[in-house]
């Protein structure tokens, strides 16, 4: 992560946990500083698979979804990537999840983003 912001790229948090989740199983580990902007299941009306928390990440983050590359490790991920009309990637490394069926721009390490 270190050295993709290094090399310009801005960095967020879009998750399916409270803020309040959020706060208590993520920001312990020190990544918080990694990115700028973090967006919860709370911050919009609609959660993922809707696109509206995506939606909401480029607005406060003033991105461009043109420019954008979600990566998400679940489906509910990647079905919101595809609704706010992004890119998207799946991370097949993490958490266990099944890899989806045909996944777009499969990365199997965090070190493949770096290309």
């Amino acid at each position: 992560m270190e050295e993709l912001r290094a090399g310009g790229a801005r960095l967020g948090v879009v998750t399916s946990r409270t803020r309040d989740e959020y706060d208590e199983e993520f920001l312990p580990y020190g990544l918080g500083d990694m990115f700028g902007v973090s967006i919860c299941a709370d911050d919009t009306d609609r959660p993922k698979p809707e696109a509206d928390p995506l939606l909401e990440y480029l607005r406060r983050s003033g991105g461009d979804r043109a420019d954008a590359l979600s990566v998400g490790d679940s489906g509910y991920d990647l079905l919101c990537a595809q609704a706010a009309g992004g890119h998207r990637g799946h991370a097949l490394w993490g958490t266990g999840c099944r890899p989806h069926r045909d996944p777009p721009h499969p990365f199997g390490a965090p070190a493949a983003l770096l290309p």
